[in-house]
């Protein structure tokens, strides 16, 4: 599976300001498996130095999962 495929399958929607329990632990759950990802990449990153992968599409994957977990954070307000 790629990076991408795990950031777009893991996508939430935007919540609405109330977190009940059990939203509180479905999103330390999701970025739990965002941080996740951001190691993968990082491995990805450092194998990819002797194949190199083009820099646009490892920043590409970076930002879509900051995007995502600065969403995941926001439903905690």
């Amino acid at each position: 599976m790629t990076i991408e495929n795990l950031i777009a399958e893991s996508l939430l929607r935007p919540g609405n300001g109330k977190n009940p329990p059990t939203a509180v632990s479905e999103i330390a759950h999701e970025l739990k498996n965002c941080v996740s990802v951001l190691l993968l990449l990082v491995e990805t990153i450092e194998i990819d130095r002797q194949q190199p992968v083009s820099d646009d599409d490892n920043m590409k994957d970076l930002k879509n999962l900051i995007l995502k977990m600065n969403g995941l954070v926001d439903r905690l307000k």
